[in-house]
């Protein structure tokens, strides 16, 4: 949990793997293993999704990874991050 973020926001990254397409991700490390909850070109749904994942990830890891199984795609279609038909 102790990395930084290339972009000033926590939890948002720049994508420097030009194989995966994307310009931006927003990651959460966890017991060394990487959580991916989204990935595309527009900062500021970036930003949106990155301070929702601050906002779980300060009650603690266990609502993030709750949240991250239960309600992430729900979230992200409710919130027009993601294509329902995807």
């Amino acid at each position: 949990m102790g990395r930084h973020s290339t972009t000033g926001i926590k939890y948002l990254n720049i994508d420097y793997q030009k194989k995966y397409k994307h310009t931006y991700n927003v990651r959460v490390v966890l017991f060394g293993k990487h959580f991916i909850v989204w990935s595309g070109d527009d900062i500021e749904i970036g930003r949106k999704v990155a301070e929702k994942v601050n906002e779980l990830m300060s009650t603690g890891h266990s609502t993030f990874i709750d949240w991250y199984d239960n309600n992430m795609e729900r979230w992200m279609i409710e919130n027009g991050y993601k294509d329902a038909n995807k």
